[in-house]
């Protein structure tokens, strides 16, 4: 006992209060479990917005996939938009990688796109669409739905015919039909849209299947069209068309006509084609006269700059991807367009 009295005074002595010490030491832990929980709550907080408000493409705050298998439905406008995706990728380097899948059937609006769809179904498809890939013969044919069975895709985009794209009642009830193909065949996949773009200026169509329409109108009725279709179907929006319209209206790249060319009559082909270089449009060219509808060069290069950095959520600017007959400062304009209009979409 009077050890035991004697070590507490000598505890004492040492400036130690007992009591005080047990309750600092129950204060310590009961703060030390609720920051813990607090800490848990937290974390699953900011994971779950992760997983519910950010999308799973390119402006996730959660880490991005580095190997996507991307599938388009579309036409030659998803060929063009593709076109130098590959090469985007491949200059992007390890660890990035692609499986890409396009069905091409030329000109194809959506309701041709599930007529092809119908035919299949009742075995009255005639010939199967061209089926575009990085990974099989160019002569490919495959079905919707055996392209859409081929591959495990993470992403499946859908398109209307640029002709059509203007006009809101030529989207539905089509574009449904082909959702629901997507979901029953490719559960897996996201359901992307992808924004064409506006003829260029000297387009013949705007006289006479649009009414009086010039290039500014086609891509601000195109864009409230998928727009609206994007908020319907809770899908994003590949902004090529954006990124077009952003170069077409830009005071050093507004496209002019060669003065020196005469495009009224078609040229013997022994004669030099029309300087165009601010055109990102095909434009005269043999065979099929004057192309103002598909992508050019610079066109097909800033429309795969936009699926790159969208899709990848990498910086296109800092990818130095450049074909031929296209200039090192051209294509870093063009990169820098393509991930203006991706960023502008986030917003």
């Amino acid at each position: 006992m009077t050890y035991i009295i004697q070590s507490y005074r000598n505890v004492a002595l040492l400036g130690v209060d007992f009591k005080s010490r047990l309750w600092q030491l129950f204060f310590t832990v009961v703060l030390s479990k609720l920051f813990a929980s607090w800490f848990r709550l937290s974390f699953i907080s900011a994971s779950l917005f992760c997983l519910t408000v950010s999308p799973a493409w390119s402006d996730s705050c959660c880490p991005q996939s580095t190997a996507l298998k991307i599938y388009s439905i579309g036409n030659s406008f998803a060929q063009d938009a593709t076109f130098y995706l590959p090469d985007f990728v491949k200059a992007a380097g390890a660890p990035y990688s692609l499986t890409l899948g396009v069905t091409v059937i030329p000109g194809a609006s959506l309701e041709r796109q599930c007529e092809f769809i119908e035919a299949d179904k009742n075995k009255l498809l005639p010939d199967k669409p061209s089926f575009e890939s990085n990974f099989l013969p160019k002569e490919s044919k495959k079905s919707h739905a055996e392209a859409l069975a081929l591959e495990k895709w993470d992403f499946v985009t859908i398109q209307q015919a640029s002709i059509l794209s203007p006009r809101l009642e030529t989207y539905q009830p089509f574009a449904t039909k082909l959702r629901d193909l997507i979901k029953k065949l490719a559960p897996q996949a996201k359901l992307v849209i992808h924004q064409t773009w506006a003829y260029r200026e000297d387009a013949w169509d705007y006289g006479k299947n649009f009414g009086g329409l010039d290039a500014e109108n086609m891509y601000q009725r195109l864009t409230a069209n998928y727009e609206k279709l994007s908020k319907d179907f809770s899908a994003p929006l590949i902004p090529v068309g954006d990124a077009f319209h952003k170069v077409m209206t830009h005071p050093d790249w507004r496209f002019e006509r060669d003065p020196k060319f005469d495009y009224t009559t078609k040229p013997p082909e022994n004669l030099p084609m029309p300087e165009e270089h601010k055109s990102l449009h095909a434009g005269a060219k043999w065979k099929l006269n004057m192309d103002t509808h598909h992508a050019g060069i610079k066109g097909k290069y800033l429309g795969a700059a936009v699926w790159f950095e969208f899709f990848y959520g990498k910086d296109v600017r800092e990818v130095a991807f450049l074909p031929e007959g296209l200039s090192a400062s051209e294509a870093a304009f063009l990169r820098e367009v393509a991930h203006e209009a991706v960023i502008a979409r986030k917003k």
